[in-house]
């Protein structure tokens, strides 16, 4: 899949544990003063961004908090699909009461890596 196509929010933290195997997953965020992100793998929850290259622990992470992003996709998605992040760290399709993190611009199979707008505004899917 070649460079997605559009603006991003991106920030620098520092990888808690080693996420080299999580590219284009959704992270949390914590520490003191918020400076370290994690794995999001809490069905629906709010999430701080998406993982944009391949920190090991306590090495630099790049984590795009808005815009036009890849993401891993844990269910077959089509564009337009909103979503949410699921226990393994990637996007399903948004069901009622969850977070939405953003909609699906191009789509694909389970596992494959698709691309989506992230917008974390916090609204619950009705």
């Amino acid at each position: 899949m070649s460079a997605v196509s559009g603006q991003r929010n991106q920030v620098s933290r520092v990888a808690s544990g080693d996420l080299s195997a999580l590219q284009y997953t959704f992270v949390k965020e914590f520490g003191a003063s918020n400076t370290a992100v994690y794995p999001a793998t809490t069905v629906g929850e709010v999430v701080y961004g998406i993982l944009q290259n391949k920190p090991r622990n306590q090495e630099h992470a790049t984590v795009c908090v808005d815009g036009f992003t890849k993401v891993t996709l844990g269910g077959s998605l089509g564009a337009g699909a909103t979503v949410m992040v699921n226990s393994n760290a990637a996007a399903i399709a948004a069901t009622s009461g969850q977070y939405i993190c953003g909609r699906i611009n191009r789509g694909g199979n389970s596992g494959s890596i698709g691309e989506m707008f992230l917008t974390l505004t916090g609204s619950r899917n009705a």
